[in-house]
């Protein structure tokens, strides 16, 4: 759904009133750059609708997890369950690593233990500064290439021409 869609369907002047709706939050948020029509000003829409849908989620997970702030333990996380309960969408590939690596990053891995997965999961193969790669791109690549050149031998696809 486009931000345009988004606004024409739930962006109602008169709903100022209903907690939860679009124009709710805008007159909570005091964003007077928003007034429903998106092609005047396509940023200030996008902001909202952005800043509404990241404050939607950290709630529900917040919820979801048993916690009451940010820096509270998660009382009911049954982690086994989480990628069953976010990977229930065709188009949610990569959804449920990222709450998995979101999950251990924030709350459930010591800061060592945190340190250490965040730099395994990206590698400088030039050695350049700021050319990090993730890992597991780099293992595509890689993977690419070997067939690329297993490709090459043609009829001679023996184990010994392989190694």
């Amino acid at each position: 759904m486009t931000i345009h869609k988004a606004y024409r369907r739930f962006y109602d002047k008169d709903s100022g009133r209903v907690r939860g709706s679009l124009f709710y939050f805008k007159v909570s948020l005091r964003r007077t750059s928003v007034n429903g029509k998106v092609k005047n000003n396509y940023t200030g829409h996008e902001e909202l609708f952005l800043l509404l849908g990241d404050m939607l989620m950290t709630e529900q997970a917040l919820e979801y997890l048993g916690m009451e702030t940010y820096q509270s333990q998660p009382t009911r996380i049954k982690y086994t369950n989480i990628p069953f309960f976010y990977a229930h969408s065709k188009l949610s590939k990569y959804f449920v690593e990222n709450i998995d690596i979101l999950l251990k990053t924030q709350y459930l891995l010591s800061p060592q233990m945190q340190l250490r997965l965040l730099e395994g999961s990206y590698v400088n193969p030039h050695g350049n500064e700021g050319n990090n790669v993730e890992t597991d791109l780099v293992m595509e690549h890689s993977v690419r290439n070997k067939k690329d050149l297993i490709c090459q031998l043609g009829a001679n696809k023996t184990e010994k021409a392989i190694q």
